[in-house]
């Protein structure tokens, strides 16, 4: 009896070793992320916008805009998706939505020429904001278009509009950017 128990038991730990094997045979290997932040002080503002040592400013008017600078980093992965994470916040006593949308892109590469263009560059430009609640939006730099093939060392010039007379802004007080996260993925 004990060798059919060991045989029984050595089943058992075969299937699973097997169940264990094609479980980590079929699973997708997922890129490894990394991330850095934009100061927001190292942005350039127009257009009634502002930027202090915290935050920048957008107020209710015009088309204020920053301008943000980008360099892909050493250990980006060739032709991944980037994320540029916006944390954004109004003081507007209601909940509202603000318009900010990207209103050009250029990229620059050692030994090539300037070109621009938005293709490759999404993300929903209208945000619901709550009363002083920090809120993320997502803008994702894929490549494509006129700007294909990113590459680590790409310097990128994004430029961010917004668009406060728009009928789908409809936040009454100034936003506000207090942070810019950048998310990509890294080479194996």
């Amino acid at each position: 009896m004990p060798a059919l128990k060991n045989a029984a038991g050595s089943n058992r730990f075969n299937l699973c070793a097997l169940i264990a094997g094609l479980a980590f045979w079929a699973a997708p290997a997922s890129a490894e992320m990394g991330s850095f932040s934009v100061p927001v002080h190292a942005v350039e503002a127009d257009a009634g916008a502002s930027v202090s040592v915290q935050s920048i400013t957008l107020p209710n008017a015009g088309t204020p805009f920053f301008v943000m600078p980008l360099v892909l980093p050493h250990d980006y992965q060739n032709g991944g998706d980037v994320k540029i994470v916006l944390y954004l916040q109004t003081s507007t006593a209601t909940t509202c939505q603000v318009r900010l949308a990207p209103g050009q892109m250029i990229r620059k590469r050692a030994g090539s020429f300037p070109m621009s263009g938005l293709a490759g560059l999404n993300g929903n430009p209208v945000t619901t904001l709550t009363t002083s609640v920090l809120t993320t939006r997502t803008f994702t730099l894929k490549p494509g278009g006129t700007l294909s093939g990113q590459k680590p060392g790409d310097v990128f010039s994004i430029n961010f509009n917004r668009l406060a007379t728009d009928v789908s802004d409809t936040c009454a007080n100034t936003v506000v950017v207090h942070a810019i996260d950048i998310r990509y993925p890294k080479a194996p």
